[in-house]
């Protein structure tokens, strides 16, 4: 069984007081009640001195802990000060990324653009084209036409005059 601080004390107080020749010994019931006075005083003394080194070493446990949480926790802000670059460099990266993909859409749009038009002017100046011989065929018909008719009016003319011209004649 472990010795309280109290008990641990007395043995050396007793000791202390029955070699001391200036003690009156025949107040043995004064002599004991100081004797546990003592005893009580130097174990709690040596009580007081163990909870102080608990203390300290409690207060040193927890001052390392402190330090190694606030060390912890400067890594941490460290780590997120560079996840954070990070992120951005990410951004930055992205919306670069963003705008060369836009501008190649938008070279590709104007190709497409430029290709349609291209294309537009193309099928314009064949239609123009094809309209223009239409045209020039309809003129030519038309001038056939006229000829034609005038032909026909120079042979019903002929074919009138042949026909009155050979009964009067005749």
């Amino acid at each position: 069984m472990l010795e309280t601080p109290v008990e641990a004390a007395r043995p050396q107080a007793a000791a202390q007081f029955s070699a001391d020749p200036d003690l009156d010994l025949g107040e043995g019931e004064d002599l004991a009640d100081w004797t546990t006075t003592l005893d009580i005083i130097n174990g709690m003394a040596g009580y007081a001195d163990e909870q102080r080194t608990r203390v300290k070493e409690q207060a040193k446990s927890y001052k390392e802990t402190l330090q190694d949480l606030q060390k912890e926790l400067r890594d941490v802000h460290q780590r997120l000060r560079v996840f954070e670059k990070q992120a951005h460099e990410t951004q930055l990266q992205a919306d670069a990324r963003v705008q060369r993909i836009q501008a190649e859409a938008d070279a590709q749009v104007q190709e497409i653009r430029l290709a349609a038009e291209a294309q537009i002017r193309s099928i314009r100046n064949e239609a123009d084209g094809r309209v223009k011989i239409a045209e020039e065929k309809t003129r030519a018909a038309n001038l056939r036409a006229v000829t034609a008719e005038k032909w026909l009016q120079r042979i019903d003319n002929a074919a009138k005059n042949l026909f009155t011209g050979v009964h009067t004649g005749a």
